[in-house]
């Protein structure tokens, strides 16, 4: 698995273990070892610290793999935006060096990808909807995505905006940071408020791989939206979801994401019967007991926190 020392990463690594898979994970550590401390004691998981992008050390670590689940990302437009060549290299010329080394060794590769490629939309977006991308992370997600498809054993998931905790955790996601702002401000700002956004748990997103991954067969060269159509919200109804269990002021500004796409998720549902086990209400009463309990949970966010000497 690359990038499993991360936000998802470090949860997908507890529902594997969980199953008693081997888990290998590469991950360069950005944001240090909170994702990768819970595991290390555990037989079944070895941790190698380096970038993907050093190809003859991915070649050692893949000779003993059955499947690539790949992770490792510059996630978000906020941190793309500020460190785009990065971005590119490692979301875009990343995954094309994992794609040869698994043409090489004959490995299926999931590939977490995003709804947020779908950009706005007129209507529902099947995975079969043109991709419309608005900023620098979606557009390397879509080429990432060509990049994958050219693989005979392929698979591409597109996520829903993950929410919830991690051992890795993140503030600077939609359900996870209007709960930060509404129980330390008082005051959430919502722009285009009428916008959708579909939005899962990451440990429903978890789950997610997992059944891909024990029913693999049905998965090749397929594309799949993961998430839950009841979980496809309004900004407006998400605020006020989270307004109900934190109180708080919700106050409608004139700039911000433009993207505005309401996804359908029933191709997953068809296939693998998936249905998320975490309602949002859960997510922020967690996300809410979290921060109360920990003096460092103001920050957490992928732009402030991410490190690169090499930068």
């Amino acid at each position: 698995m690359t990038g499993g020392a991360g936000y998802f990463g470090s949860t997908l690594v507890d529902e594997l273990l969980r199953e008693d898979y081997e888990v290998d994970v590469v991950d360069r550590l950005n944001y240090g070892d909170s994702g990768v401390e819970p595991y290390v004691k555990n037989r079944r998981y070895h941790f190698h610290e380096f970038d993907i992008l050093d190809v003859s050390e991915l070649k050692r670590v893949l000779r003993k793999a059955d499947c690539i689940v790949h992770l490792a990302a510059l996630v978000g437009d906020p941190l793309c935006s500020k460190y785009p060549e990065e971005a590119w290299r490692v979301n875009v010329e990343g995954t094309q060096g994992l794609v040869e080394l698994a043409k090489d060794e004959h490995l299926p590769l999931i590939l977490a990808s995003t709804c947020s490629n779908y950009g706005v939309t007129a209507g529902w977006a099947l995975e079969s909807t043109p991709l419309n991308p608005q900023g620098i992370y979606a557009k390397s997600k879509v080429e990432a995505e060509r990049l994958v498809s050219q693989l005979y054993f392929h698979t591409i998931l597109r996520f829903s905006t993950l929410f919830g905790v991690s051992p890795r955790m993140r503030m600077d996601l939609m359900l996870n940071e209007w709960t930060k702002n509404l129980l330390f401000d008082k005051r959430v700002e919502v722009y285009q408020p009428n916008a959708h956004r579909p939005i899962i748990h990451v440990r429903d997103a978890s789950r997610a791989i997992k059944g891909v991954l024990n029913g693999l067969q049905f998965a090749q060269n397929q594309v799949f939206n993961v998430g839950c159509n009841d979980y496809n919200f309004t900004k407006q109804k998400l605020a006020e979801l989270i307004r109900d269990e934190v109180s708080g002021e919700i106050v409608t500004v004139e700039k911000g994401d433009p993207r505005d796409y309401l996804v359908s998720f029933d191709k997953i549902r068809q296939v693998y019967g998936f249905y998320p086990r975490f309602h949002p209400t859960e997510g922020v009463r967690e996300v809410k007991a979290f921060l109360e309990s920990y003096s460092g949970a103001k920050t957490f966010n992928n732009v402030v926190d991410y490190h690169d000497s090499s930068l």
